[in-house]
């Protein structure tokens, strides 16, 4: 789930996780409120924040969800000199237009984050037997997965727009 959504209860454990010498890392969609982020920020060595699209229009039809308080959560985190990586959830035909990816990293570099940059996280269908299992529609089905040469295809585009990039494997 969402860490963001229990604020206390995970600066408690990072509390104790610091107290022990463990280092801390939240992975978030960044859709929170803004209280929450600053409850844990001061406990929490370094964020993985999902940009998943730059349009909000095209956010709420993909997510359910304006992406306003994401990519304000975004600038607070770089603001205060949190130590974040940002990911993208790359979804053909969906997040990985020019535009997108052009509005993406003008978004990153205009935090000074070029360097730290963005992770790409290609899409796949490995969720697909939760939504089977638990007798739900799974909306993605007809999605294409994207076959390496594309997915570096996309990688050399936030590059040459001046954004260090990497993917997941």
């Amino acid at each position: 789930g969402e860490p963001l959504m229990y604020p206390a209860f995970m600066r408690e454990l990072f509390e104790m996780c610091r107290g022990e010498g463990i280092n801390t890392l939240i992975e978030t969609c960044g859709y929170a409120e803004s209280k929450a982020l600053e409850e844990v920020f001061p406990v929490t060595d370094m964020f993985y924040f999902d940009l998943k699209h730059m349009d909000d229009k095209t956010h709420v039809e993909y997510t359910g969800c304006s992406n306003a308080k994401i990519l304000e959560n975004g600038r607070y985190i770089a603001r205060h000199g949190g130590n974040v990586l940002f990911r993208q959830p790359l979804i053909p035909g969906v997040n990985d237009t020019d535009w997108n990816i052009a509005a993406t990293a003008e978004y990153i570099k205009g935090l000074g984050l070029a360097e730290k940059g963005i992770q790409l996280m290609p899409y796949h269908r490995a969720g697909k037997s939760k939504y089977d299992a638990l007798n739900m529609a799974y909306k993605m089905g007809e999605t294409q997965i994207m076959n390496a040469a594309e997915i570096e295809t996309v990688a050399e585009k936030y590059r040459q727009a001046g954004i260090n990039c990497s993917i997941s494997k």
